[in-house]
């Protein structure tokens, strides 16, 4: 009797033990995996943050100013691709692709994203759609702002672009930036530096060079917050690098940016 007790008892020790392990794996696995949402998050909540939505008829630019408390949604009617916008050098954090029709019109846009996560094409997680659904439900009426675009205005989407992209933060940096195109596309230099400047940062030279690369660079002196958001936004490598340029920043273009 006593020894099938004792058997009893080794058992259920052997099932606590084993529910325990099981019990602290999945803490490690949750806890693992909050750790990579929280470092792959884009929107830091605190500066500037643009996000183009794109669907088959229209692309939807949304806009966010957290130093502001403003949210502005720019809808351009009939653009069916990001090419049709892409001459007018829109600094754009993350680009999100859906069958469904995310307007800007409405403050709770990130909300109905939130809510159709699996229907999404985006690097924009669980946390950056929850912060910045938040954040809208912050933003005040009078702090927010819609318009229509039509593509074939094109002073008037110009004067828009110039105003409504522009990152505080990086104005306030005062990095002294440099363009050099490294490929055979002319104009493509002018076409970032416009990029550039509509995001608020202070280009010095755009110039050209002869030596044609295949891959972009960003060459930085110090790293700052202005060398991450170019890196993001242009989607080209950032690397530390020590010139005797005057500029603080070299972005040199290579053939990965005629695309």
């Amino acid at each position: 009797m006593k020894k099938a007790k004792k058997e009893n008892i080794k058992s259920f020790n052997l099932a606590l033990y084993f529910g325990l392990l099981v019990l602290l794996i999945i803490i490690i696995s949750i806890s693992f995996k909050t750790i990579d949402i929280i470092r792959k998050s884009e929107f830091d909540s605190k500066n500037r943050f643009t996000v183009a939505v794109l669907n088959d008829k229209n692309v939807d630019l949304i806009s966010v100013n957290p130093s502001r408390g403003e949210q502005t949604g720019i809808r351009v009617e009939n653009a069916g691709s990001l090419n049709a916008i892409d001459n007018y050098s829109i600094p754009v954090d993350v680009f999100v692709e859906s069958e469904s029709d995310f307007s800007s019109e409405s403050k709770s846009v990130f909300l109905k994203m939130l809510l159709n996560k699996r229907n999404l094409e985006s690097s924009l997680n669980v946390l950056d759609l929850f912060k910045l659904s938040i954040f809208s439900f912050g933003v005040d009426n009078e702090n927010f702002k819609f318009q229509k675009i039509d593509l074939e205005e094109e002073n008037e989407f110009d004067s828009i672009s110039a105003n409504e992209f522009t990152d505080e933060t990086i104005s306030r940096d005062k990095v002294n930036i440099q363009v050099t195109n490294s490929t055979e596309t002319s104009g493509l230099g002018n076409k970032i530096a416009k990029t550039i400047t509509n995001l608020g940062g202070n280009v010095v030279l755009v110039n050209s060079s002869k030596d044609e690369i295949g891959e972009s660079v960003i060459y930085y002196q110090e790293e700052s917050y202005t060398v991450k958001k170019l890196s993001r936004v242009l989607n080209i490598k950032a690397e530390k690098h020590e010139t005797s340029s005057i500029a603080d920043i070299i972005i040199v273009l290579g053939k990965d940016q005629e695309e």
